[in-house]
């Protein structure tokens, strides 16, 4: 578990400037899991959380993308 200030540090903090998509470990920058880098992998992960979401949210749910 990380403390509060660990975690303000790296959405505050001087280092968090132009960090984005970065990943961390705790508050130490880190390699992702490999599945993440695995361009399939999102893609099906995609389709499943928008799937998903327009399940729970029926109408409210943003609308499908178009191929």
């Amino acid at each position: 578990m990380f403390s509060g200030r660990a975690v303000l540090r790296l959405v505050a903090g001087p280092a968090a400037s132009g960090a984005t998509g970065r990943y961390y470990d705790g508050t130490r920058e880190a390699r992702a899991d490999p599945q993440a880098y695995d361009a399939a992998a999102r893609d099906r992960l995609r389709r499943l959380s928008d799937r998903l979401v327009r399940r729970a949210l029926g109408d409210r749910a943003r609308p499908e993308p178009e191929s």
